[in-house]
Parts: structure tokens; C-alpha cells; sequence
């Protein structure tokens, strides 16, 4: 879960390195990069190659396939849509090895709960249905009566992330998996909770 590695053949010549960041759509992101630095030393920007390939490999990139910190079973990600959580499982399943996966999942108001969790079907996981600050989220109940329709197994629904994570936890024994996702909002308040971060808190946008 460190990165991988990766030839670049580009920037006038070819270097081999690793990428801090796992998933091919990483490497995806990281040619797509390479491609525009390129592109601006055509245009006679001065880049150094070697600053690029350190770029690579030191690159940190929070809550995207992020191991939390005092949490090694635990891994948040922001993916919020069906196209990136496809890419998701297919990284989850290259990059780590589990007996079983307990899913914290919420989701922002208009996210499509749906056919997210079909892509996330694939993974075969315990769900916990959690509910973030946002005051758009999408209310647990709903996303577990959702998962239930799609005859995922539901072990807990709870009203905050903070809670969720705890029970997905309490829940996890050896050389299972806890991966938190479906918004940017839940992948961070998994990371507050366990890594002990003060959330900024904002009255005036509370949920109703």
C-alpha cells in the first residue's frame, strides 16, 4: 500500500521510479501530468525531469486510498460517483488482502447511493450506513434500505460517521478490512475520529 512502480518514458528520456499513490487510474492521473509538463517544456518552461520523478514518488494525496494513520485496517477514500468506485474496487482488490470488508458508507445529497453501491457489491461487504455533516447527506436509513434492496448485508446504521467507523471496528476481527467511502465528507470524519483531529465545526450549516 506504499505505491508502485512505474517506468516513465517521457520528459526526453526514461526513468523508473515509484508512484506514492496505488490504482491504475493513478498511473492514469500520473501520465496525464507528465503529458502537460511535457507540453510546458515545449513551450520553453524550464521543468527539471528529476524534480518530476520526485514529484512521483513523494506525491501524498489525502483521503484517496489513504491508510489512516493508528489505523492500518482502515482505508478511507473520497470516491463519490459509480466511475470512481468502480476504479476503487478494482484498486482495493490490487492493492490489499482481507478476509472480509466492512463498509462505512455515506453519501452527499444527488450522489447516485445506487449504482455506487452495485459497484461496490463486488467487494462483498458487511455495510455500515453512515450519515456525515454535510448538510446534504443522504439520511443512513435510506442508503441501508437501498443496500438491503440490493441484498448487501447491513451490520449497523448510524446517524454519524464517528460512530460508524467505531462499530465497523468493533465489528472487524484479524485480517479484515475497513474501508471508508461515498463522499469526500465521511472519508475525512473517518480520519478525524481515529487520528484525533478537532473538526472544524460550523453551526450555521448544520443539517436540519
Amino acid at each position: 500500500s506504499d505505491g508502485q512502480s512505474i517506468e516513465v518514458d517521457g520528459l526526453r528520456g526514461s526513468y523508473q521510479t515509484r508512484l506514492a499513490l496505488n490504482g491504475d487510474h493513478q498511473i492514469e492521473n500520473a501520465a496525464t501530468a507528465i503529458a502537460t509538463v511535457e507540453t510546458l517544456m515545449d513551450r520553453g518552461f524550464q521543468v527539471s525531469p528529476e524534480s518530476v520523478v520526485d514529484g512521483l514518488r513523494t506525491v501524498s494525496w489525502p483521503a484517496r486510498l489513504q491508510q489512516v494513520s493508528g489505523a492500518e485496517q482502515v482505508v478511507v477514500d473520497g470516491a463519490h460517483n459509480p466511475d470512481s468506485m468502480r476504479r476503487l474496487v478494482s484498486a482495493v482488490r490490487q492493492t490489499f488482502e482481507f478476509r472480509r470488508l466492512f463498509l462505512v458508507f455515506g453519501a452527499g445529497g444527488g450522489h447516485l447511493v445506487t449504482d455506487m453501491l452495485a459497484e461496490l457489491a463486488d467487494l462483498s461487504p458487511a455495510l455500515v450506513a453512515v450519515r456525515s455533516r454535510d448538510p446534504r447527506a443522504t439520511d443512513s436509513e435510506h442508503i441501508a434500505d437501498i443496500a438491503r434492496e440490493q441484498g448487501l448485508e447491513v451490520v449497523g446504521v448510524s446517524t454519524t460517521v464517528a460512530w460508524g467507523v467505531r462499530e465497523a471496528l468493533a465489528l472487524a476481527g484479524e485480517g479484515d478490512l475497513v474501508l471508508g467511502t461515498g463522499s469526500l465528507f465521511v472519508a475525512a470524519e473517518v480520519i478525524e475520529e481515529l487520528e484525533g483531529i478537532t473538526p472544524e465545526l460550523y453551526p450555521e450549516f448544520e443539517r436540519s
